[in-house]
């Protein structure tokens, strides 16, 4: 069932909220993983003034991995419940996972920082479709165009500050953090929990919303569809770009 409200000028409360919910989570999201690759790159340092760049490609791929796996079964997902409920939820998430990435700094355990930045994307691959299919359900159909606009200008805008402030937050504390220093690891994990904590906080200015299509389930073809995409670029060099 559509929330939409008439046309105006402007547009609706509810997607200003869905953006801002966005923009934090990929801000965050980023700031987060850049502060980890450095750390890690650090930790793992051969030789003086060297970094560990396997860590920059490990890192890469586990945040690729999620979305291979899940971003079908989140489309099912999308349409099977309530879009609005699962931001909530995927937020709420977000925030369970900033906690066991804390732990996971201070622990000085890469397999378990490997694993939160893993969850951090996992969580971003199942939240992805929702942002983009409630846009229909609390923007009018003549204000599609620009909400899209407005989201993906937010989407690269959240993307190029995230990566600074991770670099910024690395440069002012981050070799305490790669030592695994207590003080630091918080400092870090307060930000980025408090920052998700105010992203969860924006979905509730979002209109609950009905499912489009309850009786959807996920199947294996879920999965099937992301491996065939990927299989298939070999073939289509064109998909690269």
């Amino acid at each position: 069932m559509s929330t939409t409200t008439p046309s105006s000028n402007r547009l609706p409360s509810a997607f200003w909220a869905l953006n801002l919910v966005q923009s934090l989570g990929v801000f965050n999201s980023n700031l987060f993983r850049w502060v980890v690759v450095w750390a890690l790159a650090t930790r793992g340092a051969t030789a003086a003034g060297t970094i560990d760049e396997n860590q920059i490609f490990i890192v890469g791929a586990l945040v690729a991995i999620p979305y291979i796996l899940f971003s079908s079964a989140a489309g099912v997902l999308a349409d099977r419940y309530s879009k609005r409920s699962l931001i909530v939820l995927w937020n709420l998430a977000a925030v369970v996972i900033m906690l066991i990435g804390a732990l996971a700094l201070m622990s000085n355990i890469p397999l378990l920082i490997y694993a939160a930045v893993f969850l951090l994307s996992t969580q971003a691959a199942l939240f992805s479709p929702n942002k983009y299919g409630i846009l229909p359900e609390i923007v009018p159909r003549e204000k599609l165009s620009q909400a899209n606009g407005l989201m993906e200008s937010g989407l690269d805008l959240s993307i190029v500050l995230g990566t600074l402030a991770g670099g910024v937050a690395y440069a002012a504390f981050g070799q305490d953090v790669a030592g695994a220093s207590t003080a630091a690891c918080w400092r870090v994990s307060i930000l980025c929990c408090g920052i998700s904590v105010v992203a969860t906080a924006a979905c509730f200015f979002i209109p609950p919303t009905e499912a489009c299509a309850s009786g959807k389930k996920i199947t294996p073809g879920c999965w099937q569809d992301g491996s065939r995409t990927t299989a298939s670029v070999p073939e289509h060099p064109h998909l690269v770009l």
